[in-house]
């Protein structure tokens, strides 16, 4: 399982970077009941708006804030990991602004102009469209995230994100925990 923050992973506590989980309630109906059983301190919330955010909530895509020292979210990252039900994200900013920039990609348009919900939060559909989409969009995609590290990958990581205006994916050997 990933550490969120981990020194292997580049997290720099210093640089005062937020821990997130990008979550897919859609993957598994127990992750919408879990994430609401939690610690009530937790702070959660759907990409998804007004009705769209209450039709769709059993559903919908949640951004979890990972905060060092915090049991609930610690444990709802050992459930969560390597179950494919989301991705780890780091970013220098606050949870509204990580939300307000994912909200941007739930909804895209085809060519004759009908509305689909983009579901890059499924870390398949993320681990197939990054590295095959045109850089220009990857990098809009991550944005001003650190990085992006979709699930599951027991002894690895692969981390996106974008260095020097350019999109690049690594991988990274993780050490088992002795939880994992």
């Amino acid at each position: 399982m990933i550490d969120p923050w981990s020194p292997v992973l580049g997290f720099d506590e210093a640089a005062e970077e937020c821990a997130f989980l990008l979550l897919d309630a859609a993957r598994d109906e127990a992750l919408y009941p879990m994430l609401y059983d939690l610690d009530e301190d937790l702070l959660i919330q759907s990409l998804y708006q007004g009705d769209t955010a209450v039709t769709l909530a059993e559903v919908a895509p949640y951004l979890v804030a990972l905060r060092p020292g915090d049991e609930a979210a610690r444990r709802l990252h050992d459930l969560i990991w390597g179950n494919g039900w989301g991705m780890l994200l780091h970013a220098p900013l606050s949870f509204s602004a990580v939300r307000r920039h994912l909200r941007k990609f739930t909804l895209v348009f085809t060519e004759a102009g009908s509305g689909l919900v983009f579901r890059f939060y499924d870390p398949r559909v993320l681990q197939i469209f990054l590295p095959t989409c045109e850089p220009a969009d990857a990098c809009k995609l991550i944005g001003p995230l650190r990085w992006i590290a979709p699930g599951p990958q027991p002894h690895q990581a692969t981390i996106y994100e974008v260095v020097e205006g350019q999109a690049r994916t690594t991988t990274v050997a993780l050490a088992l925990s002795e939880a994992g």
